[in-house]
């Protein structure tokens, strides 16, 4: 069974990187070691049991954004109109990457989850 890490909002996580050469672990790789940083805007309210972004730098920055949704600062739903959400929801995601220091510009890559 896998630990289980929770982060306070300044904190960050260091994990060992585990290589495997030959089926065999190798010492290396717990050498080497990656720090992981959340990123929770105050626009979108406290975050209850996850972050809305994990930032790392290793060779780069690299964000990872949380599923974002159609809700405000106190979190609650902004409008019934898709649009609207959606808007929103975008919005969110936007504000998670400036936090981090990035901009839109920045993004690579979306995946959208429509029901």
């Amino acid at each position: 069974m896998g630990r289980r890490f929770t982060l306070t909002e300044n904190e960050d996580l260091r994990l060992p990187v585990v290589t495997e050469s030959n089926n065999l672990l190798t010492l290396i790789g717990w050498l080497i070691s990656m720090t992981f940083k959340p990123i929770n805007p105050e626009t979108l309210g406290p975050p209850r049991g996850y972050s809305n972004g994990i930032l790392t730098e290793v060779g780069g920055r690299l964000l990872f954004v949380a599923g974002q949704v159609g809700w405000d600062k106190d979190q609650r739903i902004v409008s019934e109109n898709f649009v609207e959400q959606f808007d929103r929801a975008l919005a969110n995601v936007i504000s998670v990457v400036t936090e981090a220091g990035g901009s839109v510009d920045h993004i690579a890559r979306m995946v959208l989850y429509v029901t």
